[in-house]
């Protein structure tokens, strides 16, 4: 989902070691920083949303379901 939306060389920042991200553009490092901000400070405007107890109990099947099988797990 979020891969989709990232210009193709943010990929390389993503997963890049030190050498390589410092060999990047200061605008592309920049514009991968923000991106990370904004994504880290409002998951919801990228389609993600925080879930507690409370909202798993009341949300559909799928997640109910899939709550019973993460306690399986502990």
């Amino acid at each position: 989902m979020i891969a989709a939306s990232l210009p193709s060389t943010w990929t390389r920042l993503i997963f890049a070691p030190a050498a390589e991200r410092a060999a990047a553009t200061p605008e592309e490092r920049a514009a991968y920083d923000n991106f990370v901000k904004r994504l880290m400070a409002n998951p919801e405007d990228f389609g993600f949303r925080h879930e507690t107890p409370e909202d798993v109990a009341a949300d559909d099947r799928f997640d109910t379901a899939l709550a019973a099988e993460n306690q399986d797990w502990g």
